[in-house]
């Protein structure tokens, strides 16, 4: 349950997300950071709920945008606003893998998944442009 506060945090309302539909979000993550991948047991502190798209910029509180990450590492994601912009699309990836496949990944892995699907897409517009480039040279030499 999501219920609207009147508190505000860097002049943003903020949302109240029930503990429960925390726990939901920490349940489906193992109760594990993401990041770290270490589990609830092995930390000083409670496991954090964070927002993927930060609300500022139009993120919701729905369960494919929320993911558990630990103090030290949510402190990191949120360092500076390249650093939030940065990890949207890792930690993203991340949920859509896991309810795809319901497989839990490392983000380091996840990083490099998309990194290859990039590189993928690179080759296939350097081959595009090759195969462009011949036949252009092809019609100038008949022309």
């Amino acid at each position: 349950m999501i219920e609207m506060s009147s508190k505000k945090i860097s002049g943003h309302r903020r949302r109240y997300v029930s503990p429960q539909f925390k726990d939901k979000v920490r349940d489906r993550d193992l109760w594990t950071c993401r990041m770290c991948l270490r589990g609830v047991d092995e930390l000083d502190e409670q496991l954090e709920v964070h927002h993927i798209r930060p609300i500022k910029i139009g993120g919701r509180d729905r369960f494919n945008n929320l993911i558990s990450l630990c103090r030290i590492c949510h402190s990191g994601v949120h360092y500076d606003e390249d650093s939030v912009k940065f990890w949207i699309q890792p930690l993203r990836e991340y949920v859509r893998l896991l309810k795809k496949t319901g497989k839990h990944m490392a983000l380091i892995d996840v990083i490099n998944s998309i990194k290859c699907e990039e590189n993928k897409k690179n080759d296939t517009e350097e081959e595009r442009n090759d195969t462009t480039g011949s036949s252009q040279t092809a019609r100038n030499l008949y022309a």
